[in-house]
């Protein structure tokens, strides 16, 4: 569940008023991430959340920062949520450093 490190990607806008999409250079922050994989439409990203929060809790590995959410595919690749595929981040500390 851990090991995955960003350091930067691009920002994806959806402007609604226009119906465009603007992608944007960013840097994001590297950051040490415990990461689980939502399939599906978000009704219930909630409940995966919090299963990912309870094991960086249980874990101990938990620290105060920003969670991330990383897009493999999503509303603006298909209207099947099915297809969505969410990447769920939870900044955690390294237990080996």
């Amino acid at each position: 569940m851990l090991g995955r490190e960003i350091h930067s990607t691009r920002e994806r806008f959806e402007i609604s008023d226009l119906g465009a999409v603007a992608e944007l250079p960013a840097t994001i922050p590297a950051a040490e991430l415990a990461v689980l994989r939502h399939h599906g439409a978000h009704d219930d990203v909630d409940l995966a959340y919090s299963a990912l929060g309870e094991y960086a809790t249980r874990h101990e590995i938990s620290v105060e920062a920003p969670l991330r959410e990383y897009y493999e595919c999503f509303s603006w690749d298909t209207e099947d949520p099915g297809q969505w595929s969410t990447d769920l981040c939870w900044p955690v500390f390294r237990a080996d450093a």
